[in-house]
């Protein structure tokens, strides 16, 4: 992040967040970031995280938002995140290709659904309204596995995806 944030997961004890310009403390934020295998903080300063079998997450500061692996038509884990130019969210899974989030949807969604509450800070989402697009063999990826954290944007704006059969660019 801009403030040299850092992020840690740990496997079972959550999300935890350490930043140098404070006073030498790390906050804990409970069950967020349970079995996370990707950590990303995008453009916006939000945190984005997926793991094992339970989703993905966003966490904006101030309240998370959960994406159910049901909801996004899988069953494994988000082992990869990516930024791309244009500010869409890219996340490589362990057995169901990629998924691409259009940024602009999920700020038109999210400013709906903040209206909704003030009260709650974990929503669990169901309905995501197109905010995803699913890349797997019938679009033309066809490892469907995505290694942990290999993936990269190269100065020319294409995104690489290290899969178990080789190399993959996405223009």
């Amino acid at each position: 992040g801009q403030h040299n944030d850092v992020w840690m997961a740990g496997n079972e004890r959550g999300l935890f967040h350490f930043r140098s310009d404070q006073e030498a403390q790390i906050k804990r934020y409970g069950q967020l970031g349970m079995h996370t295998q990707s950590i990303l903080v995008d453009d916006n300063e939000f945190l984005w995280f997926g793991g094992h079998e339970n989703g993905l997450d966003c966490f904006d500061g101030q309240r998370s938002y959960h994406f159910t692996p049901e909801g996004l038509g899988m069953q494994n884990t988000f082992v990869s995140s990516i930024e791309d130019h244009q500010g869409n969210l890219w996340f490589g899974t362990s057995a169901s290709g990629l998924f691409r989030l259009d940024y602009k949807k999920f700020e038109d969604w999210k400013g709906h659904a903040d209206s909704l509450s003030t009260s709650d800070s974990l929503w669990y989402v169901t309905d995501y309204a197109g905010l995803f697009t699913r890349f797997g063999p019938e679009e033309g990826f066809l490892p469907l596995t995505v290694l942990p954290t290999a993936s990269a944007r190269d100065g020319e704006g294409n995104l690489w995806f290290g899969t178990t059969v080789g190399f993959t660019k996405v223009k």
